[in-house]
């Protein structure tokens, strides 16, 4: 307790490198083996990781490269400490708790210093999105589908999560033809239609590019199953177009609400989800699913915003889904800029506009990738305009407001980096990169790296 003397004082011994150090043992909160780690890209030397530790995400440390200046040894355990909030300190062993009277105590508070900045004050997550989205009033957002070889549109805001399509749907007996059976999504679970036979359009055999998209039809929450994600679309107002009246005569026709006018001269259909399932079937599916999740219009209020979710190497971030413009495939080649920064790709025309590319895994010092599943996202404020490459776009998911943690405050380009969030269902956990933060470090790295050349 505060205040004993130091022949009473109960420590912690612990290995760091080569050395042995002792904590005081009203410091340590837990011991426990060092769980995977989620890496945050730009974090100082020293700085491991985030781990999931009992519902918390926690910081974790160096103990060896903190304590002694060298990596030393892969560490085996993690002693969480509280210095003002909880840190995990990576050591190579952990001794007893015993009484010690002249062993010099580690000074976490002083350590949780040198790597973590005092926090600054952030946005909620509902301003940050506000801000986000800020002059994209008169935009309409939606997620493009594809669905027996045809394009069609969800407007992003009917839309909860989108998934992987998993192994084990239960069938439901007696069912109508559009549905598949139910699928388990947390707590709940809820029924999986086939979006194409919906459509009157035949459904196509399952691929790995399958899609569970789950929506909001009335209080309820249904999956789609569809081919494959295409991309999200941020249009003009004005790009979109009313049903032309001769085709709105059938309730096939009824589930396309209107038509969005793409770059190219190409056309979406965009549906009505509410207009999706006949009443009747709707009344069926909540009698046979027991346990389908019902929420009325409050519960929608309080269910968070949207994210995109994708991976760089082996890492997970969350992008606000009111921030992206767009998500498109790679262009099969981009112009090279002569000089330009290791980490930008080259620059491609879009929509009439030269637009740099920036390869994430490279500004991210992650081993470069060049798989079929990669994805540009495209993200502008003001007159700054930038697509980042990805490796991978792993979902699409509303997140609640609380299910977010503040993330360690880093500083320097690690800063971009604003909350981290817990999707055990998606991997684990997810850095969310504020989206402004992204393009002005992008920005400053460019302009570092100019500054270095030398002059002609």
């Amino acid at each position: 307790m505060a205040g004993a003397p130091a022949s009473i004082r109960q420590i912690l011994a612990f290995r760091a490198g080569e050395c042995d150090f002792a904590l005081a043992a009203s410091d340590v909160l837990e011991v426990a083996r060092l769980p995977a780690l989620a890496q945050v890209p730009h974090a100082p030397d020293g700085f491991l990781g985030l781990a999931s530790l009992r519902g918390s995400i926690v910081p974790i440390l160096s103990a060896a490269k903190m304590l002694t200046g060298a990596g030393g040894a892969v560490p085996r355990w993690v002693v969480v400490v509280d210095a003002g909030e909880r840190i995990g300190l990576a050591v190579d062993a952990v001794h007893e708790i015993a009484a010690a009277s002249d062993r010099e105590l580690v000074d976490v508070a002083a350590l949780a210093a040198r790597f973590l900045k005092p926090r600054t004050r952030r946005a909620p997550a509902r301003r940050a999105a506000a801000e986000a989205s800020e002059g994209a009033e008169d935009r309409v957002e939606l997620m493009s589908l594809e669905v027996a070889g045809q394009l069609f549109a969800l407007p992003l805001a009917a839309i909860d999560t989108v998934a992987r399509v998993p192994d084990d749907v239960a069938p439901l007996p007696h069912a109508d033809a559009p549905v598949i059976g139910s699928i388990r999504l947390g707590d709940a679970a809820l029924p999986l239609l086939s979006l194409a036979i919906l459509l009157g359009l035949p459904q196509a055999a399952q691929s790995a590019r399958s899609r569970v998209v789950i929506v909001r039809i009335g209080r309820h929450r249904v999956g789609l199953l569809v081919d494959a994600l295409q991309t999200i679309l941020r249009v003009d107002a004005d790009a979109i177009d009313p049903l032309p009246q001769a085709l709105s005569r059938g309730h096939s026709e009824a589930r396309v609400q209107a038509i969005c006018r793409i770059e190219g001269g190409g056309l979406v259909s965009v549906l009505a989800a509410d207009h999706l399932l006949r009443p009747d079937i709707t009344a069926r599916l909540t009698d046979g699913v027991a346990d389908l999740a019902a929420t009325g219009s409050e519960g929608r209020a309080d269910a968070g915003d949207l994210f995109l979710l994708f991976s760089v190497g082996d890492d997970r971030f969350a992008l606000p889904a009111a921030a992206i413009e767009e998500v498109a495939a790679p262009p099969a080649q981009l112009t090279a800029v002569p000089g330009a920064p290791g980490f930008l790709g080259g620059l491609m025309n879009h929509r009439g506009l030269a637009v740099p590319v920036v390869v994430q895994s490279r500004r991210f010092g992650r081993a470069a990738s060049a798989g079929a599943g990669q994805r540009l996202i495209f993200l502008g404020s003001g007159e700054s305009r930038a697509a980042f490459l990805v490796d991978a776009i792993s979902g699409v998911r509303r997140i609640a407001d609380d299910r977010f943690a503040a993330a360690p405050s880093l500083g320097g380009e690690a800063a971009m980096f604003d909350r981290v969030v817990d999707l055990p269902e998606a991997s684990g956990i997810h850095l969310v990169i504020g989206p402004r933060q992204l393009l002005d470090q992008t920005e400053a790295a460019m302009v570092r790296d100019a500054a270095k050349r030398p002059l002609a």
